[in-house]
């Protein structure tokens, strides 16, 4: 029974996390850079409760009681930090729109996943030590010690990939988090009443959660959560995507979409006077347009706008998330009728950077009506790689519009910075790029040059007979002034940016600060140093790590501190495992949303897969253990070093591969992780001897790691130096692990040389 226990236990963990990540993603507006830290926050607190708490059951003879304790205590918790994700949400952001700073991101995640991760990461060590109880191994022996907190790690596993599989394809496409949140919590209260019948605390939860799930009150307790998580709006649907969550609010017959916590679309009342420069300003450069393509936004006002065109035969018209387009039909109004009804307009319910793909169409146009590369789902149409498969989608003369913030009074650092990554990226692939100045700043990229737009706007503005609300002739005469133009070049003149694309998501990086400098103005010398991280630095850093602990240890012997350095160089070796671990996946997620744009569903998947090659890993040294040591240990580490030089190879290579690569990626990267694991009990062990401080103390250095790597890699490393990139730091983190190592294993040689002379 108690194996079910290890399993739900390894199954509630995964749907915990990947749960309150979803949520968590919905309060920091869909940004997946915020992924890594969420991340880090949960294996941090994972790890302070396997630490601080699990260590404790070693001085308790009721160990299987504290065990039911703790899992009911993690029942309770996980649904009310869901609800507490939407509550807080509605105190802490009472502007729908308002983005959060980055320590605001890093401290709310951190409260909000408190209750849960320390609980659960207490639960793994009170695992270990109860496992090896019932199996009457005798601990003094490191093989057998080693091996029960092996195989805990692989049962907690194998309930990780059930879970993973079962949250992705049968729980997240039918149920709302709420109500998987509290059927997972009855789970584990059935199995600690299994485990104790007599644990009245467990057996008056689960009635509690028992009545809440199978009544009338589950829907009434969701909706007051939505409600409160938006204040002020009259929220009358929110459903979940593959791609994110899209919420609809309404006021006063007007209808406002939200993806992921941002206004996408506004309707029957757009902002009419932006909305006409973006669409009609382009539209007139063209001769004779025909046949456009809009990608996001499209409803609700740009169609409407580009329709008014006599010329125009066809218009195909798709979202990033094809939800949007099915609840723009279900809450329509005269406008959107219209639009989506005209037998000139084509609605593709397809990711709109996928039908570009497909399409063997060609157009006149084609429309980005998406504002900023604000997150990893956005960025993939504003990237190097889109502006190539949107230039050969377009007719010769065609033009690309999109549009980004911009101003025409002040461009600070950050906001310069933004526009410089797209413009960098864009030139790349175009000839001719033409920028409209503005609150928006219109970006037109085309193989053509078109001189002298200025007369031929105003020509065609006369023949077309446009009817127009806020835009006049005299009015675009200003707007294309050549002022604006040299005024908008002299303040990026000196301004230097890296250029966007896929594996380099310079743009969201840049998005980010500027909004934190809004909102956390205080952040804004954190973001340049940042941005000053490069390859020689972290050399550099790793460098001075090494001498730092060879002089420590050197000089702590000397007096007689008794430090070894196999107990260093072991720690420093997980330490960096778990950092490897953390990258890899990192780099496996943003991979899948910058080629997809679904990591939102697969998320869970993605991270069970992972788990999964850990557990295997796991079980094929845990079998060998009596055979392995430190020389096993070294080679997997230089693996490890390798499949971080064929990461760098393959992200090179990457052009649109199918998904199960990713899925691939993640055993593999998993496997290696895993696999040290239980070899570093059995070496630790050898000098240690007590079975919970060792569990507790490495897998708190693996989850260390992992923190580590969530802080800084998400919202440094990957989108400032790239995915590549990314990858070398993460061979020169196990190069240096490997050569501590590599000394620990030369002295021990050389003192048992001395030992037998």
């Amino acid at each position: 029974m108690f194996i079910w226990a290890i399993l739900i236990m390894g199954a509630s963990g995964i749907c915990a996390e990947t749960l309150l990540l979803r949520e968590l993603l919905l309060v920091f507006y869909g940004n997946e850079l915020s992924i890594g830290m969420v991340l880090a926050n949960w294996l941090l607190l994972e790890s302070i409760g396997s630490i601080f708490i699990g260590r404790k059951i070693e001085y308790t003879k009721e160990r299987i009681k504290k065990f039911i304790n703790w899992q009911t205590i993690f029942a309770i918790f996980l649904p009310i930090s869901i609800f507490l994700t939407r509550v807080l949400k509605g105190y802490l952001l009472p502007t729908p729109g308002e983005s959060l700073g980055l320590l605001s991101i890093a401290g709310y995640s951190l409260f909000i996943l408190a209750l849960v991760s320390i609980t659960h990461g207490a639960l793994f060590t009170f695992a270990c030590r109860i496992f090896a109880d019932r199996k009457g191994a005798p601990l003094q022996y490191i093989n057998a010690a080693a091996q029960q907190i092996g195989s805990v790690y692989i049962y907690e596993t194998a309930g990780t990939i059930l879970g993973g599989v079962i949250i992705t394809y049968l729980l997240i496409p039918h149920l709302h988090s709420l109500q998987m949140a509290v059927g997972i919590s009855i789970i584990n209260l059935v199995i600690c009443i299994l485990l104790k019948k007599r644990s009245l605390f467990s057996l008056f939860s689960l009635v509690v959660f028992g009545i809440v799930l199978f009544s009338p009150l589950m829907h009434k307790i969701d909706k007051f959560s939505i409600d409160r998580q938006w204040r002020g709006q009259n929220i009358i649907h929110s459903e979940n995507s593959i791609y994110g969550n899209i919420v609809v609010s309404e006021r006063q017959n007007q209808y406002t979409f939200f993806s992921n916590g941002v206004p996408v679309i506004t309707t029957p009342v757009p902002d009419v006077g932006s909305m006409e420069e973006f669409v009609h300003i382009p539209m007139l450069i063209l001769a004779h347009p025909e046949d456009i393509l809009i990608i996001g936004g499209g409803a609700g006002g740009y169609i409407y706008e580009i329709l008014k065109h006599p010329s125009v035969k066809r218009v195909d018209y798709c979202e990033l998330d094809p939800l949007i387009i099915r609840l723009l039909q279900k809450f329509p109004t005269s406008l959107t009728e219209t639009e989506l009804k005209s037998n000139k307009v084509n609605v593709n319910r397809i990711d709109g950077r996928l039908f570009t793909e497909k399409t063997p169409l060609r157009y006149d146009a084609i429309f980005i009506g998406i504002g900023s590369p604000s997150e990893l789902q956005t960025n993939r149409l504003f990237t190097k790689q889109f502006f190539s498969i949107a230039k050969s989608k377009l007719k010769e003369n065609g033009l690309l519009i999109l549009g980004l913030p911009g101003s025409l009074s002040y461009l600070s650092p950050q906001l310069r910075k933004l526009n410089i990554s797209v413009l960098n990226a864009i030139k790349s692939v175009y000839a001719y790029v033409r920028i409209i100045p503005g609150e928006t700043n219109i970006f037109l990229a085309s193989s053509y040059d078109y001189l002298n737009i200025e007369e031929s706007i105003q020509k065609r503005l006369t023949e077309r007979h446009l009817d127009f609300n806020l835009l006049t002739p005299s009015y675009i005469t200003y707007k294309l002034d050549r002022y604006w133009l040299d005024w908008f070049n002299e303040s990026i003149r000196k301004v230097k940016a890296k250029g966007n694309s896929d594996f380099l998501p310079s743009a969201v990086f840049y998005n980010l600060a500027y909004w934190n400098s809004l909102f956390s103005s205080y952040m804004s010398g954190f973001f340049n140093r940042l941005e000053r991280i490069n390859l020689s630095t972290i050399t550099l850093l790793l460098t001075i790590l090494v001498i730092v602990i060879l002089t420590f240890t050197t000089i702590g012997n000397r007096k007689g501190l008794n430090i070894r350095l196999s107990g260093v160089a072991l720690t420093f070796a997980i330490i960096a495992s778990g950092f490897a671990g953390m990258i890899f996946h990192l780099i496996i997620i943003f991979t899948f949303q910058s080629l997809y744009g679904y990591v939102y569903q697969m998320i869970g998947l993605l991270t069970s897969l992972f788990m999964a090659g850990a557990g295997i890993g796991g079980v094929i040294i845990n079998r060998r253990l009596h055979r392995c040591g430190l020389t096993t240990f070294l080679l997997l580490d230089l693996c490890m070093l390798l499949l971080a030089l064929s990461f760098y190879s393959l992200l090179s290579l990457l052009l649109s591969p199918p998904p199960f690569i990713f899925f691939l990626l993640s055993f593999v990267c998993g496997g290696f992780v895993g696999a040290q694991f239980p070899l570093a009990n059995k070496i630790y062990l050898e000098r240690a001897g007590n079975i919970s401080k060792t569990s507790g103390l490495l897998y708190g250095c693996d989850l260390l790691g992992g923190w580590m790597a969530g802080m800084i890699g998400g919202t440094a490393l990957l989108p400032i130096l790239g995915l590549t990139t990314t990858s070398l730091v993460v061979a020169l983190v196990k190069l240096t692990s490997l050569f501590l190592l590599t000394v620990f294993y030369g002295i021990n040689r050389i003192a048992k040389i001395k030992m037998q002379y």
